[in-house]
């Protein structure tokens, strides 16, 4: 079973006002990016100095965040000197992200907000961005090929996109679903819907049929004994995928 619509609206809607506090549920994020973020950035640093054309510095790179939330990783690039755009389809979080923002007035130049799809995003931003991420959305998409195809439309080409995802495997069912969820309640209903989770390999040929190169795969797993996150030699948990486009 995949949640309504309205059921994960009402689950970020009540995650909203707690979505800062490294005390809170959503710390989980937080602590994602401790450990991701310093690989993100090596490769934006390699794409910056070699395969963006004229791009020769962070500042100048378009970078785009879909279902940024309340604006965990957008806010980190911007505060990085990254120009960056996060969108998002609940306006509340959009709104927590925004309001978030305003506390450093260093960021206001280069970071923007807009509660929208990224369906209605592409319309007017065709081939417009260096970078993009899209982290932890797929799960709650029906439509995952024409989700990847809009996005891609975003990018210009050579482009990148990052995607860091849960694996649809066995593993990531007994971890995840029969483990974290059902016997110790830690993930809650709303992130365990198995059957919409996607193996990297599946979504590498999305992205090929798309026209991208798949450049990496990392794999990476939330390890609740320990509280953080780890790099796995396998992508069968959760993995962050590299590819960019033709």
């Amino acid at each position: 079973m995949v949640a309504s619509n309205e059921t994960i609206a009402k689950f970020y809607d009540d995650l909203s006002a707690k979505w800062w506090d490294r005390d809170g549920p959503q710390n989980i994020i937080h602590l994602l990016y401790d450990v991701t973020y310093s690989y993100i950035w090596k490769k934006m640093a390699s794409l910056a100095n070699n395969s963006l054309g004229p791009v020769r510095s962070f500042e100048d790179l378009k970078v785009l965040d879909i279902g940024c939330g309340g604006g965990i990783l957008t806010e980190r690039l911007a505060k990085d000197g990254v120009g960056v755009t996060g969108i998002d389809i609940n306006e509340n979080l959009i709104n927590v992200a925004k309001d978030h923002a305003y506390l450093d007035s260093t960021i206001g130049n280069r970071l923007y907000y807009f509660a929208e799809s990224i369906e209605q995003h592409a319309n007017t931003n065709e081939e417009k961005y260096d970078v993009i991420f899209l982290n932890f959305v797929l799960t709650y998409v029906t439509d995952k090929e024409s989700f990847i195809e809009t996005c891609v439309k975003c990018l210009k080409p050579n482009g990148y996109m990052f995607v860091t995802n849960e694996s649809k495997s066995w593993s990531s069912w007994l971890y995840y679903i029969c483990l974290l969820h059902k016997v110790l309640g830690i993930f809650p209903e709303e992130y365990s819907y198995w059957e919409s989770f996607i193996a990297a390999d599946d979504l590498s040929l999305i992205f090929k049929n798309k026209g991208c190169t798949v450049e990496e795969v990392r794999g990476v797993y939330y390890n609740f004994w320990k509280d953080r996150y780890y790099w796995l030699p396998t992508a069968s948990l959760d993995y962050v995928l590299c590819a960019r486009k033709n």
